[in-house]
């Protein structure tokens, strides 16, 4: 299975007193919890949290989470493509490719990381191209989300991006190894950078969510 690289970390200076990653989500635990125990629960390995502004506190967070691990990047504040590199270097390459997820969105359903390796699979039999679809990534409603799937090609390329250079770079420059991914899933989409948009987050989930599915539930020891 991939590895999955968790960035979180960002200062958050707009989700108030509580970093994003400590949000309290329904059903106990938090914004960093869910995304870690989903990621687990999907046999994503190794699960890798790249930490920064907040390290101590998101390290406790995650002390009781087996299958997880953290790395601190001290150039956080350089850009999110820094931290970013840094969580692709401790997870290490010939895993088959790695999940980028952002800490600000939580509520993406297992599904949709079942969905994203599917689909990445079936577009590589289907070809005589080796490695073809070098970034997947979820859609809801012709939206592009997260988290994303890079190839061990794509990852390759990322590492020599600048610290402050955006990743849209790789979809701009190979159009042609980017595969968009339908889902059934608003949680790709939902960005919650503050405590208002978590709020506002859970009510157009649960209005807009797929029948039979619901949040993923926290991971506990």
């Amino acid at each position: 299975m991939p590895a999955c690289v968790v960035l979180a970390a960002g200062a958050s200076v707009r989700s108030g007193p509580v970093p994003k990653a400590l949000l309290a989500v329904p059903g106990g635990g938090t914004v960093l919890r869910r995304i870690v125990g989903t990621a687990i629960s999907a046999s994503f390995s190794p699960v890798i949290v790249v930490l920064g502004a907040h390290a101590p506190a998101l390290q406790e967070e995650l002390r009781d989470l087996p299958g997880a691990r953290s790395c601190v990047h001290a150039g956080w504040a350089q850009g999110r493509t820094g931290s970013f590199k840094r969580g692709l270097a401790e997870a290490g390459a010939g895993l088959g490719g790695t999940l980028l997820w952002p800490v600000d969105h939580p509520f993406v359903l297992p599904s949709t990381l079942d969905t994203l390796l599917r689909a990445a699979a079936s577009r590589l039999s289907k070809t005589r191209t080796p490695d073809p679809a070098h970034w997947a990534l979820p859609t809801f409603e012709g939206r592009r989300g997260h988290p994303v799937l890079l190839s061990d090609t794509a990852r390759e390329e990322v590492l020599g991006y600048r610290d402050d250079e955006p990743l849209f770079r790789y979809l701009r420059s190979h159009p042609g190894h980017v595969l968009e991914v339908p889902v059934e899933d608003p949680g790709v989409l939902e960005n919650i950078d503050t405590p208002e948009a978590l709020a506002s987050a859970l009510g157009r989930i649960q209005r807009l969510g797929p029948p039979g599915t619901s949040l993923p539930p926290a991971r506990e020891s």
